[in-house]
Parts: C-alpha cells; structure tokens; sequence
C-alpha cells in the first residue's frame, strides 16, 4: 500500500479510521483519493509479513488534515452502506464480544473486543496460506484444522506419488477453503461463529463434496 500524499500546509493530521487489515485499509486509502481528500497512512508498516497476520494485530491508521475531517466523513458515507462503519474513532467505543453470549457495553474479564473480519481478505487468504488459511482468519480454528489437514496430507502424497489427479484435488480443496471462509467472516462478524463439532461437520462436507467433484472431473476425461 503506497504512502504517497499531498502533504497538507500548516494542518494537523487526525486519525479517521484505524484497520487491522491491510486490505481494506488500501481500498479505503484509494476511495478518499480519488475524491480528492488528502490522506497519509500511520501506524503499522505495510511490509508486515502475512504469515504474521494471525498473531499479531496489525494497526493501520488513515489519517488526514483536521479542516478536511468532514470531508472525509461525509466521503465514508458513500463507501459504506448505513451501519456498517465502525464505532471507531467517531463513534463511541468499540463494542466487546462475549463468549457464548450477546455482545456487551463494557468489557469483563472473559471478554475481547470485536475486530471486524473481511471477506475479500479471507479469500485472498485461502489462496495466499494454502493450509486452512480463510478459516484460520475467520477464527474458525477447529474447520482450518480440518482444512488444513486434507490440504497438506494430500499435498504430501502428490510429492511422493507425483500423481497430477492427486493434485488437482489438492487445488479442488483450497478452492473450497477460499469459497467458504468468506461465509465464516460473515458468522464471525455477526457473533455466531460455532462450535468445534459443527465447524468439523462443516469443513468435512464440504471437502468431501470437493471430493466427489474430482471424481466427476476424473470420469469425465
């Protein structure tokens, strides 16, 4: 993501929105420039690694000058349908996830605040970490296990066997990590990721319905 800006005379930079996606965070950064609000990036360097990405909180900041605040707010407007924006930073505190339960005003102990998943970046992250990555990101830890299991021990026997069947059900198994970890942010995000069981139950169908596409592709060659 470039940093690249139209340095403001004599203003002082206000933080507009903060992201822990690299993503979005560009999108963002393209949409105010291309309606002529000047804007610089703080916080977290762009070259932070992605394999980085599920331990550490990346902490993108758009900043732009305090006379063009406006602006840039009413520009949001339009890049984000009503309610999608963030409390932060203009809108009240960020809001907390409580396990197992509905979301609170105040933080407790066994509390986290929400930090909102996006599903263009769990797609690109199917295909970027090939081992379960989508759902990984979509903290759906018990399905990217899953997933990531099918991936590599498959992976594993193409090398031994060389078999290029082997392989395309290799690439039939990542496809269908990227197809449906976009549907694991949409849960994360709305509070309802599920259980283990059912992730496990998910994942398993769906990489057996992968399954059975590679033996409909092998019949029909």
């Amino acid at each position: 993501m470039g940093n690249h800006v139209h340095e403001p005379r004599e203003h002082e930079w206000v933080t507009l929105r903060t992201f822990d996606d690299q993503i979005a965070a560009e999108m963002m950064l393209n949409f105010l420039r291309d309606h002529d609000i000047t804007v610089t990036v703080l916080g977290n360097s762009v070259a932070t690694t992605m394999l980085n990405r599920f331990n550490t909180v990346l902490d993108i900041r758009l900043a732009v000058p305090r006379d063009e605040l406006e602006q840039a707010r009413e520009a949001l407007r339009g890049f984000e349908p009503e309610g999608e924006l963030e409390q932060q930073p203009f809108r009240g505190p960020m809001p907390y996830r409580t396990k197992g339960k509905r979301p609170k005003e105040d933080p407790t102990e066994d509390e986290e605040p929400v930090r909102r998943r996006y599903r263009r970046a769990a797609f690109a992250l199917a295909w970027l970490l090939p081992f379960g990555g989508g759902h990984f990101y979509a903290q759906h830890s018990a399905a990217g296990v899953v997933f990531a299991t099918a991936i590599v021990g498959n992976t594993l026997l193409l090398m031994t066997t060389g078999d290029s069947k082997i392989g395309s059900l290799v690439f039939l198994f990542v496809a269908a990590d990227a197809i449906t970890a976009p549907f694991a942010v949409a849960r994360y995000n709305a509070n309802q990721v599920p259980g283990a069981s059912a992730q496990i139950g998910r994942a398993v169908f769906t990489l057996a319905a992968a399954w059975v596409l590679a033996l409909i592709c092998v019949f029909c060659t």
